[in-house]
């Protein structure tokens, strides 16, 4: 698929928008850590934006419109996937969608809060 980074390019050119770009860095969690401590905002996929729930220097919102972020499950070529290997497949997906749910609703709810 097409990087993350030239999506959102793409988004923002669209929409007219050029971001300021200060700096970088290759971790979403390190760009999460830069904004908690003031230094300016960051993109991030659900997974690292919920380890900052709770972080009162952090305000998550959602990010329109949505970009699909996909994550992959990967075992050695050429071996049967074991049961407890789908079991586990299975459970990580579930998760995964209730974390994003949750990041989501969180973000929702900030956002009628400042409004």
């Amino acid at each position: 698929g097409i990087p993350m980074r030239t999506r959102m390019d793409a988004v923002f050119a669209t929409h007219g928008a050029k971001p300021v770009i200060q700096g970088e860095t290759a971790s979403v969690v390190s760009a999460c850590q830069l904004v908690a401590g003031g230094l300016g905002m960051t993109l991030a996929d659900p997974f690292s934006a919920a380890l900052f729930i709770k972080d009162p220097a952090v305000a998550i919102r959602l990010f329109r419109p949505q970009l699909r972020v996909d994550y992959l499950i990967l075992w050695r070529d050429g071996e049967e996937r074991s049961r407890i290997a789908g079991e586990f497949a299975a459970y990580v997906q579930v998760t995964a969608n209730a974390l994003v749910r949750k990041v989501s609703h969180y973000a929702e709810r900030a956002a009628l809060n400042v409004a």
